[in-house]
């Protein structure tokens, strides 16, 4: 079945491959601790960074899940993905408008460079060539798409760290006090300042369980 599987991770219909980042946590259960190191580790990574947001979130929803149906020591190494989450979660900040880039929203469309055969149509046809073409009304060098980078729009971004400070609870009893006190805590810290009302409130329900695991382990 494992060709199969892996047929179906990389599929190219979103549907199906949330249908699998969904059930990862139940696959992990079913063939144990090591075969889902081997198997299902590497899928699991690769759905929690997927662009598309169905997919990660369901990977993202059950994450405790998952880590808990791994052994111990395996667990304690991908702690880090935690805190990879989080970081990646928050959206870049927007470079601010060059004069040169502000000054095509107030210049006469009369007054500027006439643009080439077709460059008008491929702006209203591609949302990729509409910076080209007013690139070439200001005339600004034009960037290649791919040169541009892609930042993720902090609406889409603030459920990820929602999804996280929900399972923060669960991490506290799933790693060693050491890994809380280092790792878990500080995130908790990070999130329970955070700018979204409902990141914050997710994050309360950890304070209950990470105070009785400190006192426990006092």
């Amino acid at each position: 079945l494992l060709p199969a599987f892996q047929v179906l991770v990389q599929c190219e219909n979103r549907n199906v491959r949330r249908t699998i980042s969904c059930s990862l946590h139940e696959l992990a259960r079913l063939i144990g601790p090591q075969a889902a190191e081997r198997s299902l580790l590497p899928c699991l990574r690769r759905f929690l960074f997927e662009e598309v947001d169905e997919v990660r979130f369901g990977a993202l929803a059950s994450l405790a899940s998952f880590l808990e149906a791994l052994d111990p020591e395996v667990r304690e190494a991908n702690i880090g993905l935690l805190t990879g989450l989080c970081d990646a979660s928050f959206a870049p900040p927007r470079p601010p408008m060059t004069p040169e880039a502000n000054s095509i929203f107030s210049s006469p469309l009369a007054a500027s460079p006439p643009i080439p055969h077709g460059g008008l149509r491929a702006g209203i046809l591609g949302g990729s060539n509409t910076a080209a073409v007013l690139s070439l009304r200001a005339g600004l060098p034009v960037q290649s798409p791919s040169a541009s980078p892609v930042l993720a729009p902090p609406a889409q971004t603030w459920r990820c760290r929602e999804a996280l400070a929900r399972q923060l609870k669960d991490f506290v009893l799933l790693f060693t006090l050491d890994r809380t006190v280092s790792t878990i805590i500080p995130l908790a810290r990070r999130l329970l300042r955070d700018d979204v009302h409902s990141v914050r409130t997710a994050c309360k329900a950890m304070v209950g369980p990470c105070l009785r695991r400190l006192r426990e382990e006092a």
